[in-house]
């Protein structure tokens, strides 16, 4: 971060300045002009005019304004102007419109790359690819192999391709870089949008852990490819790669009088060594081990929210439904005695007169179970008004040492549950698709897990080859039914169990639990293919 801070203050301000002005749209298509000359070094009055007739009409045909225009971004230092004694002219009109030209300086070059980066940031979009990561590794390994022990002394064709793949290589980086920024800030708009309804949350957390597993798990030997990697170029020096980078870019000599080469070479010191942050461990562990952890925070996130979610659903949907139904059956009752009922059955209260009567009572009248019309009436008394039953001081809460052991056995509980579900879902892990009829004499427990993979997959939308997919509500179960072909719908599948028996077309199923080999399990052998 320090990094960042000291290159960003080495930004002039002026950079920006058209971004904010008054007359930005003016600026911003002026410089446009000087951004697709690729081939012209300055611009006249006469070819702005010309060039700015579809952008900027009211520029075009004003060579005041757009002088005006044109003098502020000189005076921002952006362009520089010169004039161009070579042009032919035929009156002193045209004389003004071709003689003096303007050029793009260094800092203007920055405005319009700053303006290019902020437009492609904006339409990005999160794409993780460990495709990247791959290549980065690729193109370490191939410097090693170029420079190898001939240090410095290399060929120029050589340094021109260290450089080229050294370019990639920090290309590659910087996009995945930005691509996980991204990532996570459409993770955490996503958690903070309360428009979105339960099934888009689950959606946005499948496409999380589809993404942790095809790029964080699947990146792991890549990432230690590039790491090795770095360990080869350490071992040359990331110095001379560096100083042999650099002579491959062939700089371009500064007109000033300045070397380009010695800061061209820090900046690729710089890069190799963000890499090996991120690959190596450096004063702790690399960057890219923080991923998978980050990115099932992110998924506990979505669980928790979906969670609080669904139950403020369900308990609003509950209480309001609850007292409209009540509502509607006392409006549709005959009489009091029904009404007494249907209390007593709503609420589960009956009357009883020991709430207000004293102690000592002797009135013996059989008031339980009794509709309250027919209770007799009795006295009400000042026996709780004269000694409340409540001090009004509030409860105290059981101690840490006394909530201890009251949370330990739910906590236990809940442990032993999931080891079993986990335990139920590898034994029915497949390799490959099996029938179904595989699955014959399952364990109670066992056939009920199965039931429910089974019916959350065909009720599930068919796909354009006819099968079913669906993954569990944790993200770690893929189940894919098959489409109904000509065995399905001659057979007949029996699954046996200690409670009756399951008969169905005898489809093909694969059950797969994610990020993990099937070891065991009732198809793994294949049986019943």
């Amino acid at each position: 971060m320090a990094t960042h801070f000291s290159n960003w203050q080495q930004v002039p301000r002026q950079v920006f300045s058209p971004l904010h002005a008054e007359s930005r749209t003016d600026y911003m298509a002026v410089l446009a002009c000087f951004e697709a000359a690729v081939f012209e070094p300055a611009l006249n009055l006469e070819t702005l005019s010309n060039r700015l007739a579809s952008t900027a009409p009211a520029l075009s045909g004003d060579d005041a304004a757009l002088e005006r225009v044109l003098g502020q971004l000189v005076d921002w230092k952006l362009l520089e102007a010169s004039r161009d004694d070579s042009v032919s002219y035929s009156d002193p009109v045209e004389f003004q419109r071709r003689h003096q030209q303007w050029a793009l300086t260094h800092h203007g070059q920055a405005t319009n790359a700053a303006i290019d980066a902020a437009f492609e940031q904006l339409r990005s979009a999160a794409a993780l690819q460990p495709a990247a990561i791959d290549t980065i590794a690729i193109a370490l390994t191939d410097i090693c192999d170029w420079i190898g022990d001939a240090g410095t002394n290399v060929d120029p064709e050589t340094a021109g391709q260290v450089h080229l793949r050294l370019v990639e290589a920090e290309a590659h980086h910087r996009s995945l870089i930005d691509n996980l920024r991204a990532f996570t800030r459409d993770v955490t708009r996503a958690l903070g949008r309360p428009e979105l309804d339960d099934e888009d949350i689950l959606e946005a957390k499948h496409h999380i852990i589809g993404y942790l597993d095809r790029y964080v798990v699947e990146s792991e030997v890549p990432a230690r490819n590039v790491a090795d990697a770095l360990d080869n170029l350490d071992k040359i020096g990331f110095e001379v790669v560096a100083s042999v980078a650099t002579e491959g870019a062939n700089l371009a000599p500064g007109l000033d009088g300045i070397d380009p080469r010695p800061a061209a070479e820090a900046i690729r010191l710089e890069n190799l060594e963000a890499l090996r942050r991120w690959f190596q461990h450096v004063d702790g562990p690399p960057m890219f081990a923080e991923l998978l952890p980050r990115g099932r925070d992110a998924v506990l996130a979505f669980l928790r929210v979906l969670g609080i979610r669904r139950e403020v659903a369900r308990r609003n949907a509950t209480l309001t439904e609850d007292f409209r139904s009540l509502a509607r059956a006392f409006h549709r009752a005959t009489d009091d005695t029904y009404a007494h009922r249907l209390w007593s059955a709503a609420t589960g209260l009956t009357p009883a007169r020991h709430h207000h009567l004293p102690a000592d009572d002797s009135d013996l009248a059989p008031s339980r179970g009794n509709p309250a019309s027919l209770n007799p009436p009795a006295e009400l008394v000042v026996e709780l008004r004269r000694r409340p039953r409540s001090t009004g001081r509030p409860a105290h809460a059981p101690s840490a040492r006394r909530r201890g052991p009251i949370l330990a056995l739910p906590q236990a509980r809940a442990a032993t549950e999931l080891v079993a579900a986990r335990t139920r879902r590898a034994e029915l892990a497949t390799d490959g698709a099996v029938r179904l009829a595989a699955f014959d004499d399952l364990p109670l427990d066992t056939y009920e897990t199965f039931i429910e993979l089974l019916a959350g997959a065909l009720c599930t939308n068919l796909d354009d080859d006819g099968s079913r997919q669906m993954r569990s509500a944790d993200g770690y179960v893929l189940v894919t039914v098959g489409a109904l072909d000509a065995h399905a719908a001659g057979h007949t599948a029996t699954i046996n169990t200690t409670t009756g028996k399951l008969r169905t077309p005898d489809y093909t199923i694969a059950i797969e639990i994610l990020g993990q080999p099937v070891t065991s399990g009732l198809a793994a052998t294949g049986t019943g293919q």
